[in-house]
């Protein structure tokens, strides 16, 4: 059991609860974070607690990735005046690392497709990195 981080559900909860609204502009009853993205981490660390692995490389990205993204979130949330804003960017970029290393297993054309995961599963993953980019602050490119 020692694969789950030990704040993997105060980041699922805090995803599921403050993240979601924010990155759902407009009111929509059903955005796919909550319908899509959320359900398949939650599969993930459910695979975690019984088999103590993932089954798909994908799947554990987006479970790495939106741990990530939460713990941004909480890190930028109260500005640097809180304490803890370091301990949470900290653990979003740990996790992030992660899901990166996840992230390439998924997309290696030697590992079975079973491993790799679903279509939908590394699409999910890679849309939440660039989510981690813009969450973190982090600048991919420069303009030239």
């Amino acid at each position: 059991m020692s694969k789950i981080p030990p704040e993997a559900r105060l980041l699922l909860d805090y995803y599921s609860s403050q993240v979601i609204e924010v990155m759902s502009m407009s009111p929509i009853k059903k955005p796919p974070w909550k319908t899509i993205h959320l359900p398949c981490a939650m599969g993930a660390l459910a695979e975690l607690l019984v088999h103590g692995e993932g089954r798909s490389f994908a799947k554990m990205a987006l479970f790495y990735a939106l741990l990530s993204i939460s713990a941004f979130h909480l890190g930028f949330a109260n500005g640097e005046s809180d304490g803890n804003a370091q301990h949470w960017k900290l653990k979003g970029a740990a996790h992030k690392k992660t899901a990166q290393k996840y992230l390439r297993s998924s997309l290696d054309k030697n590992l079975p497709k079973t491993m790799r995961g679903k279509y939908k599963e590394v699409l999910m993953s890679m849309l939440s990195m660039v989510t981690i980019g813009v969450r973190s602050g982090s600048c991919w490119f420069r303009a030239r």
